[in-house]
């Protein structure tokens, strides 16, 4: 509701961009829960955490190897941080497998689900469609895209402050 509420007062004052990035963030959460929902919700949520922790890890792995061709002292200033960070990272990865204990305990499917991507997310709560629509509109602030760099530039060399307008509001 945060995301959802500050997508509004981004719009409504002039701040279209911050509104689309926050508007998706709302969007996506939506879809996470209600694919939740859709299914076994104890499997999926113990997807979901699962799915994040091993992110976390593959990010951790990255970041140890990127940091590895860095001089000994940033090294080591990198590698202090990845192990601070590992720590909860292992934390969390103890309770998420402890949860997933427990709803096996009390009925859940022993058998784990693999966490999908968004798009995949949509198609099983029927919605494949607005995944290849709005969803993507909205998708273009947050990876800055360069559409609108192209709108910016076609709608100042026309010079047609109507087109700018509709550019704007699509």
């Amino acid at each position: 509701f945060e995301h959802l509420e500050a997508a509004i007062v981004s719009f409504t004052t002039g701040s279209a961009t911050s509104s689309e990035g926050l508007s998706r963030a709302a969007v996506e959460l939506a879809v996470s829960i209600r694919y939740i929902l859709a299914g076994q919700p104890e499997t999926r949520v113990a997807a979901f955490l699962a799915h994040y922790v091993e992110v976390e890890e593959k990010r951790l792995r990255n970041w140890h190897e990127e940091g590895a061709s860095l001089s000994e002292p940033h090294r080591n200033v990198h590698n202090q941080e990845i192990e601070r960070r590992r720590a909860g990272v292992v934390a969390m990865g103890d309770l998420v497998r402890h949860l997933r204990q427990e709803f096996i305990a009390h009925g859940a499917s022993q058998v784990a689900e693999a966490w999908p991507n968004i798009g995949a997310r949509f198609r099983a709560i029927g919605h494949a469609v607005s995944y290849r629509t709005f969803y993507a509109r909205m998708s273009s602030q947050v990876h800055s895209d360069a559409e609108e760099t192209i709108r910016c530039l076609i709608a100042r060399v026309s010079g047609d402050a109507t087109l700018a307008e509709r550019m704007a509001v699509e």
